[in-house]
């Protein structure tokens, strides 16, 4: 019990670590100009997380490993995602919704979806779409890209959705750190749309990177959390 738990602090001091470099790296780049191998380094960095904690959930003999393996895989294309989106805006959308849609099975596994799930799901699904399309200021330049936001933004919400009521009926610091996350996720991707799709200015892609790598780390380590309740 006690090597478990020794073990069990080694890879939170671990995650902790990997946690703290990603935000420096975050950092210098957005101070540096937004350079795209700094930008890949500090996306490796999440990635990494939810594959030692995926190791550590297989070395430590969780019950729900399927859980584990999802949220990496999720990890995972989102590091595929941010490697894609700014050369292809459509490919890499595709695959942060894919990270998005693996992330709602995480959060599936640890509950079951419920009636409740979804009709929250379905009313903030329908203000997220009503907010795209109604909102003056946005030009999506083509029916492609708007589709790719709309059916982008009905996963995102739904992912929200998930770990907010994860959150309400199970409360504890890894439900806590995975809702946490992924609302700084959700908003952070609606500043990537002001950003691509709107006159707001510079600011939101900053915005956007600011929140978008703490939210992303919260997720890796809600699953290693996740342990510790186990």
């Amino acid at each position: 019990m006690k090597k478990a738990l020794n073990l069990y602090s080694i890879v939170f001091a671990l995650n902790l670590l990997v946690f703290s470099a990603v935000l420096v790296g975050n950092y210098f780049y957005q101070g540096g100009g937004f350079d795209f191998i700094l930008k890949c380094l500090c996306s490796s960095g999440f990635a990494l997380m939810g594959i030692i904690n995926f190791t550590y959930a297989l070395a430590s003999k969780q019950k729900n490993v399927k859980f584990y393996a999802v949220m990496s895989l999720g990890l995972i294309c989102a590091l595929l995602g941010d490697a894609l989106i700014n050369s292809n805006f459509v490919l890499g959308a595709g695959v942060f919704a894919l990270a998005h849609v693996f992330f709602i099975i995480g959060y599936c596994f640890l509950q079951k979806i419920t009636l409740r799930d979804i009709a929250l799901s379905l009313i903030l699904c329908a203000l997220g779409v009503a907010f795209l399309l109604l909102y003056p200021d946005f030009d999506f330049r083509s029916d492609i890209f708007k589709l790719v936001c709309i059916v982008y933004a009905l996963i995102i919400t739904s992912m929200l959705t998930k770990s907010l009521t994860n959150l309400i009926h199970g409360p504890s610091s890894a439900t806590l750190s995975a809702f946490i996350g992924s609302l700084f996720f959700f908003t952070s991707d609606l500043m990537l749309v002001f950003a691509w799709f709107s006159s707001a200015g510079g600011w939101t892609n900053h915005l956007c990177m600011a929140l978008y790598y703490p939210g992303v780390c919260l997720i890796a380590l809600s699953t290693l959390l996740n342990c510790k309740k186990s």
